[in-house]
């Protein structure tokens, strides 16, 4: 189980997400893990009357545990049943690309799918696919890169820990127009100096009253609302329960302990425990969008 969990308090069904995994699995020949099951059920919880139980979500684990895999899902399903318009945003460029190209590589690899094509565009750093019911765009992230865009349903921020205010300023608003919006944030461990912003999400799941907001997070870290992030306790990079604990890929299968132990060796213990445990570095002074403390200004 991931170590910080949030549901979405009015989720009332979770057919249509089992729908999406369904139909993922049968065009990819992949199997769902537990732990994904979980993170696409968090994104596509439905309400009573059919809306995202959950506006915005959030997603945190170490690199290489099936990230990826859980927004294709949500992605295909939107595309080829849903109608929806996504935008996908990533800090870098490979990633755009790679999640352009696997999509890519699931539509044109069944002539059903292929069929509701109607035209690709492979610009670099602008990639789109348009079918015939939705349409997604993969955009690398920039201060203005998605204004003039509207009537979004769908937008997904990976590498969340790069994200930056003004880029997430440009970018959130496109979803205004949407009846039925959604934002996916997804990302690893916050980086000391670039995730004051990611951290502020983080501490969302661990708030008394997150709203209607969705997170799953796989971490070495055992976290409360009230303790202080800059004083959490020391996570032991060298305790291999807390290896399997944080890469749910190690339980599924789709992981290797002989590669993490040669990566603590390259890296050494706070990068190993950062990049492979899920061990945040330690949050910007005035994370959490105040210098005054909530207990401060609640006096």
């Amino acid at each position: 189980m991931p170590a910080v969990v949030v549901l979405p308090p009015a989720a009332a069904s979770l057919d249509e997400a089992h729908d999406a995994i369904d139909l993922w699995e049968f065009y990819t020949g992949k199997v769902a893990d537990p732990s994904q099951r979980l993170a696409v059920e968090v994104m596509m919880a439905r309400t009573a009357e059919g809306y995202w139980a959950a506006r915005t979500t959030g997603r945190e684990m170490p690199r290489q545990n099936g990230k990826g895999d859980e927004l294709e899902i949500v992605e295909l399903w939107g595309l080829v049943q849903r109608g929806e318009a996504i935008v996908h945003s990533a800090h870098e460029l490979n990633t755009v690309s790679s999640a352009f190209e696997r999509m890519q590589g699931v539509l044109n690899g069944h002539r059903d799918l292929r069929n509701k094509v109607k035209r690709e565009l492979k610009g670099l750093g602008q990639q789109m696919i348009v079918t015939k019911a939705g349409v997604i765009q993969y955009r690398t992230r920039t201060k203005g890169g998605v204004r003039g865009l509207d009537d979004i349903s769908r937008l997904v921020v990976d590498e969340a820990q790069h994200a930056e205010p003004e880029q997430l300023a440009s970018a959130t608003p496109i979803l205004m127009a949407n009846p039925n919006p959604q934002t996916n944030f997804v990302g690893t461990g916050g980086i000391d100096g670039v995730s004051g912003w990611w951290w502020d999400v983080r501490r969302r799941a661990l708030s008394d009253d997150p709203g209607d907001f969705g997170y799953v997070g796989h971490t070495a870290e055992r976290l409360t609302a009230d303790m202080d992030m800059n004083d959490r306790p020391e996570v032991d990079a060298y305790d291999r329960e807390l290896w399997v604990y944080a890469n749910p890929a190690l339980a599924a299968g789709r992981g290797d302990l002989g590669f993490l132990e040669e990566q603590l060796r390259n890296l050494g213990p706070r990068l190993f425990a950062r990049e492979h445990l899920g061990v945040w570095d330690d949050p910007p002074a005035g994370a959490g969008g105040s210098v005054i403390s909530l207990d401060a200004w609640d006096a």
